[in-house]
């Protein structure tokens, strides 16, 4: 297994010399190891990079050993998910891993410990773990003597939490987290336990939230610390309501890892009453970047960068302006999805696991103060996603606070969304399901025509298996007690549209006639009129693309401005207006030179169109179905580009001129430029102009911090320097 063939040999070579050759050409995040998934997913391969990056200590930049790190990575996971290796080979596969450790630890006389660490770290985000054994070797090797018990006394540590707080004060959770990982890195592993119970006792909010952190240390006397430390501090009914949430949040984020410490000691504080946490009166969300938790009350909340469904959420608050900044919200995570998580967070955004008094004043929020037209799809969503088998308490929203925003709702499409939740709401709270459904009947009373308009769509749009089909009828049938029902074919109609089952759609009906005390013939005969009048109701008055009426091909003239930049940022360029505006939001990132991180809008007045991936995508097209020529017609005419709703990068687009077009489309050509495009996630255009301000001045006292923050060598950063033939190259190769 861990004998590589010569050809192989060779192989690992060849692509060894591409990854560095992208890298010095600064592509590397170009490089893909796709097309050689089969060669990387054998373990002497990986077992071969393994030593090469412990073989080549002082050989390699830091660039060169990060790139090949990646791709160690990317062959453990291939490994690992290979079904043509065992579950035995794949334990070998870790033994020998750890062997070939052992072996370098033993045969170097002074090892690379900050290479052994980002080995032991890649090994971590691939889900293999090392021994504790071996771990302790390993930090016997790195620290030889113990240290001086003076040099670590109580006194000491305490001191070095109280400098490391005040030093954080500004910090979010993430950085102060990632920071005392990098400061007890430095410490012997003996102090350990002491850091543990002093950190879970701590005054400091930010550091006793930090000290659950731990339990996801990739450092195992870390982690043993911190579960040696809970059940002392339970006994003695030392930890608090807040401590207990964030423990089940961490059980349910480890999953099937057997942790029975740590199940003993949630169990025990379940049994206990526990004081509640000091929480300021009324949590604010807020719009700018603050402290998970500060003095004012203000929260951040975090992301799952797992489904892209999250993040659109995220996005669709700041376009409606709702006022959440940097804030997303995690349920319980895989490693996987944690290191994709981590991946994927940008320069200082701050990261904190969401509390569950913060979930519940999140749906408040847009259950009671949002804007009216986009109120329902949010508590929709949120209330979904997060459950209580998620958060291991009640929901704590009330039914006075549901009732009170249903009958604030004065929009009848958003009151029937309401009615849904109020549906789903209802079983996880034990509520009286009579009660309810007596209150919702009262509330749908002059609405009944369009539930059967809302529970159609719903089921068409949304209903993909046969469980979601069950779902659904579900939940008609805890609400429908006396409503209209929609007729047996337009059933079977969502049958055959998600599952092709008419058998099925039979059994479903015959269940909601059952309830109603309707048969079949009954409603054959009744329906058929009904269901003409479906028309009417599917007429939401919503913009109207019609691609008949689309004027000729031609090429135009653009000019495109970055709205708020100081100079200005802008681009002229020449374009097909039958481009698609999916196609033109990818032109629009080269010319302008944007990364492509992030979603997207085209809009003028009266039409918008968004990615074809966005979810709450209400009232607009998908960019792929409409062209350049949908928003801009004749000369003079104005629409506006806004990429990464959290930053709002918002572009101002000028027709300047429509010219004829040739027989065959005219390449897509930079004609000026000016201004070099901001860097991704600073936080927008305000932001934008200072750290311009910052970096083009050594003399500035953060001017270095940005150098470094932002990887820009001291003067050499030209604001105002574009390359146009490079761009245009991009471009032409698109």
């Amino acid at each position: 297994m861990n004998e590589l063939q010569p050809k192989d040999q060779q192989a690992l070579t060849t692509l060894l010399t591409q990854l560095d050759k992208s890298a010095k050409a600064n592509k590397a995040d170009k490089f893909s190891p796709t097309g050689h998934e089969s060669f990387l997913e054998q373990p002497a391969v990986a077992l071969h990079l393994i030593a090469v990056l412990l073989t080549s200590s002082g050989l390699l930049n830091e660039q060169q050993q990060e790139h090949r790190g990646m791709l160690l990575q990317y062959s453990l996971k291939m490994c690992l998910t290979n079904d043509e290796l065992s579950a035995a080979a794949i334990a070998e596969f870790q033994q020998m891993i750890e062997q070939q450790l052992r072996q370098y630890l033993h045969t170097q006389l002074k090892p690379d410990f900050p290479v052994l660490r980002a080995l032991i770290n890649i090994l971590f985000r691939a889900e293999i773990l090392i021994s504790d054994a071996l771990l302790a070797q390993i930090n016997q090797a790195e620290y030889p003597q113990p240290g001086d018990s003076a040099e670590f006394s109580e006194e000491v540590l305490h001191h070095l939490l109280a400098d490391i707080a005040a030093e954080c004060q500004d910090a979010s959770l993430y950085e102060l987290t990632d920071f005392l990982f990098e400061q007890f890195s430095q410490l012997p592993p003996e102090v350990a336990p002491m850091i543990a119970m002093m950190m879970l006792q701590a005054t400091d909010e930010k550091l006793r939230s930090s000290a659950t952190l731990f339990l996801l240390h990739p450092h195992p006397l870390f982690r043993k610390a911190m579960l040696d430390a809970l059940p002392s501090l339970a006994q003695k009914k030392l930890l608090r309501s807040t401590d207990l949430q964030r423990l089940v949040w961490l059980r349910n984020w480890l999953q099937q890892d057997a942790h029975p410490t740590l199940d003993r000691c949630i169990k025990l504080l379940q049994r206990q009453q526990l004081p509640a946490a000091p929480v300021a009166e009324k949590v604010t969300i807020t719009a700018v970047t603050a402290t998970p938790m500060d003095n004012s009350g203000a929260m951040m909340l975090i992301v799952e960068l797992k489904q892209d469904r999250h993040f659109l959420l995220f996005s669709f608050m700041l376009k409606q302006g709702d006022g959440i900044k940097d804030a997303f919200i995690t349920p319980p995570l895989t490693r996987k999805n944690l290191n994709e998580m981590k991946s994927n967070i940008q320069g200082e955004m701050p990261v904190v696991a969401i509390d569950h008094e913060v979930m519940v004043a999140l749906l408040e929020h847009f259950l009671l103060t949002s804007r009216e037209q986009h109120r329902l799809p949010l508590a929709l969503f949120l209330f979904r996603e997060l459950t209580a088998d998620v958060w291991g308490v009640p929901h704590a929203i009330t039914e006075a606070q549901v009732r009170s925003a249903l009958i604030g709702q004065k929009n009848r499409k958003n009151k029937l969304a309401l009615i849904e939740f109020l549906a789903g709401w209802a079983k996880p709270s034990n509520q009286s399901k009579q009660d309810l459904a007596t209150f919702i009947n009262t509330q749908m009373e002059p609405m009944r025509e369009v539930w059967r308009e809302r529970f159609l769509v719903t089921a068409l749009v949304f209903a993909k298996t046969a469980n979601d089909m069950q779902q659904l009828f579900q939940a008609a049938m805890d609400i429908a007690v006396g409503l209209p029902l929609i007729g047996i074919d337009a059933i079977k109609e969502i049958a055959i549209h998600s599952l092709g089952q008419l058998h099925q759609a039979d059994d479903l009906l015959q269940q909601l006639l059952a309830i109603n005390g309707l048969d079949i013939d009954d409603l054959k005969q009744d329906m058929a009129a009904e269901l003409d009048d479906l028309s009417d109701i599917f007429d939401l008055g919503l913009p109207e693309l019609d691609p008949t009426k689309r004027i000729k091909r031609a090429v135009y003239q653009l000019k495109i401005q970055l709205k708020g930049s100081k100079p200005v940022i802008s681009r002229t360029l020449q374009v097909m207006n039958t481009v698609s505006l999916e196609s033109l939001h990818e032109i629009l990132q080269i010319a302008l030179g944007w990364e492509m991180e992030h979603s997207y809008e085209f809009k003028n007045a009266e039409l918008s169109f968004v990615p074809p991936w966005f979810e709450f995508a209400d009232g607009s097209f998908y960019s792929s179905y409409g062209q350049l020529r949908d928003l801009l017609k004749n000369q003079g005419d104005k629409m506006t580009y806004v990429y990464d709703f959290g930053d709002w990068w918002e572009h101002q687009i000028t027709l300047e001129k429509v010219l004829p077009a040739g027989r065959s489309n005219t390449p897509t050509q930079l004609l000026k430029a000016k201004g070099e495009c901001p860097p991704e996630d600073i936080g927008g255009i305000a932001f934008y102009n200072h750290i311009r301000a910052v970096l083009t001045d050594p003399t500035h006292q953060d001017h270095k911090k940005f150098c470094r923050k932002y990887k820009i060598k001291s003067g050499t950063w030209d604001a105002d320097f574009v390359d146009i033939e490079e761009i245009n190259q991009w471009l032409q190769s698109e």
